[in-house]
């Protein structure tokens, strides 16, 4: 049980030093108390028909520049967009590692409501939490994983004793 134990606390531990020191995340409300650094805009989804598509948008990529302006936020980007319907405006994308220019043409999309492209976005930026803070959230964290590990656990029992089989691959040492 020691090493169980330690585990867990190893767990939150580090998941604790990483959220002090930042990591990666989609930033929302509930990273409203943490300092952001580098915000970026990465493209979740392109809508098949859309102007978005028709420029060769593609998941993943993160927009750079929106006509030589670099717009850190989705809101700053949807209302830069309201106001260009019907107008070209060029893009610069960052796909892997490649610097791709590209150009569309923002319409009135009846499914959003507003003039857009046709992406779903994410604003994507490094966050990090003061030490209280951290200390916190490590722990939170640390305990919905714990729960996914043995909810997994409960399910593969669940279903051997049911005879249903293993529905996932396994493996181990």
């Amino acid at each position: 049980v020691a090493g169980v134990f330690m585990n867990i606390v190893l767990g939150w531990a580090l998941l604790s030093f990483g959220l002090a020191i930042g990591f990666p995340q989609i930033i929302n409300d509930a990273s409203g108390s943490g300092t952001v650094r580098n915000r970026q805009l990465f493209i979740a989804d392109v809508r098949p028909n859309s102007p978005a598509a028709r420029a060769n948008f593609e998941s993943g990529d993160e927009i750079l520049e929106v006509a030589g302006q670099h717009l850190s936020s989705v809101e700053e980007l949807q209302l830069w967009l309201s106001s260009r319907e019907g107008t070209s405006v060029p893009f610069t994308l960052k796909r892997n590692t490649e610097r791709i220019e590209t150009v569309a043409i923002p319409e009135l999309l009846p499914e959003a409501g507003r003039v857009a492209i046709g992406v779903g976005l994410h604003e994507i930026g490094i966050v990090s939490y003061g030490i209280l803070e951290s200390l916190w959230r490590g722990a939170v964290e640390t305990g919905v994983i714990l729960q996914e590990i043995l909810r997994a656990f409960y399910n593969l029992l669940h279903d051997a004793i049911l005879g249903r089989g293993v529905q996932m691959e396994l493996s181990g040492p």
